[in-house]
């Protein structure tokens, strides 16, 4: 069974909850560690390049599919990337 944990996430000047299973945030908290920001930085990095038509939630998902995909790419090219979200 997947649980789904709130979590308050500072975007700027305001804060937000926000909704995600419970190993998204562990992938989250790893993204972040792994590149020396705050769960918080990478969440506002994302509000900010989101559509407006995907919610949040939905976007962090992505982001996390996508980073991991481009380390995939990364682990087998040889050379490191990140999402260009992060840069």
């Amino acid at each position: 069974m997947t649980v789904v944990v709130g979590r308050a996430v500072r975007l700027g000047l305001d804060n937000r909850w926000i909704y995600l299973e419970a190993e998204a945030w562990e992938a989250l908290d790893a993204i972040a560690r792994r590149e020396g920001r705050t769960v918080d930085d990478l969440c506002a990095a994302i509000e900010r390049t989101r559509p407006r038509s995907v919610a949040l939630g939905g976007s962090i998902r992505l982001f996390l599919s996508a980073y991991h995909a481009a380390d995939a790419r990364s682990m087998s090219d040889g050379a490191p990337t990140a999402p260009r979200w992060l840069h």
